[in-house]
C-alpha cells in the first residue's frame, strides 16, 4: 500500500536535510559561535573583531604574537614608597606582581628626574642585583639610590633585556 501522504513525507525529508546540514555547521563552528555571542552580549571592547571593511583583502591581516616567555605586558609596579634618607641612599620599596605565569624576574629601570621632569639619567638594576624568591609571583622588591642634589623625582619601570 502506497502512503497516503507522499508530499508531506518529502516535506519532511526537506526539513529533516536541513536541519541536518545546520547541525553540521554549528557543531564545526560552536567555538567560534559561543566566543561571538559570549563577547557581544557581555560587551567586550577587548575582543578580536572578525570583520572587514569593504576593499580589504585577506593579506591586510596580520597578528602580533606575545611571547611565549618573559613577557613585559603580564608585569606590575604597585605600591611604591620610599624611605627616610641613610648614610648610602634612599630605600626605594614596591610589590613587583607576575600576572602571567612564565616570566622570570626582570631588570628593573630607574629614571631619574629633576623637579621640571627632565630626566637625568637612567639606573638599570638587573635581576641578580636584588634579592627575590625562587618563584616569580608577588615580590617587594627594596633597591637602594643615591640621588644626585638636582634630581627628585623617578621612576621604576620593568623591562626584558633584548636577547642578542
Amino acid at each position: 500500500m502506497k502512503s497516503d501522504f507522499p508530499l508531506l513525507k518529502k516535506i519532511l525529508y526537506f526539513v529533516l536535510s536541513i536541519l541536518f546540514i545546520v547541525g553540521i555547521f554549528v557543531y564545526n563552528y560552536r567555538f567560534e559561535i559561543v566566543d561571538n555571542v559570549a563577547d557581544t552580549l557581555g560587551n567586550n571592547p577587548l575582543a578580536v573583531k572578525r570583520t572587514m571593511a569593504d576593499g580589504d583583502v585577506v593579506t591586510n591581516f596580520h597578528y602580533n604574537l606575545r611571547p611565549e616567555r618573559n613577557d613585559i605586558g603580564f608585569i606590575r609596579v604597585t605600591n611604591l614608597r620610599t624611605g627616610p634618607p641613610g648614610s648610602t641612599g634612599i630605600p626605594v620599596n614596591f610589590l613587583l606582581t607576575n600576572e602571567g605565569d612564565s616570566n622570570d624576574f626582570p631588570s628593573i629601570r630607574l629614571v631619574m628626574q629633576t623637579r621640571a621632569g627632565r630626566q637625568t639619567r637612567e639606573i638599570i638594576i638587573g635581576p641578580r642585583e636584588y634579592v627575590h624568591a625562587e618563584k616569580f609571583e608577588k615580590q617587594t622588591v627594596e633597591i637602594m639610590v643615591s640621588p644626585r642634589s638636582e634630581e627628585f623625582n623617578f621612576t621604576v619601570q620593568p623591562f626584558y633585556p633584548p636577547k642578542l
